[in-house]
């Protein structure tokens, strides 16, 4: 009996195992990818300048 639960749990990993792992590390990537993206427009304003750039191009005009 414990043989037929042993096969029964290696076709269900073989069948949704891996595609679950695919999804689950695809879905972390994509978080990861999101928090960066989120942290960099923090530090640049909507010209696409960061914040010491300006700064630096400021003074320079002065």
């Amino acid at each position: 009996m414990s043989e037929f639960f042993s096969g029964f749990f290696n076709i269900l990993y073989g069948a949704f195992g891996v595609p679950l792992l695919l999804i689950v590390l695809i879905i972390l990537v994509i978080v990861v990818s999101q928090r960066r993206r989120k942290k960099k427009m923090k530090q640049e304003d909507w010209m696409g300048h960061s914040s010491v750039e300006k700064i630096e191009k400021d003074n320079k005009e002065k």
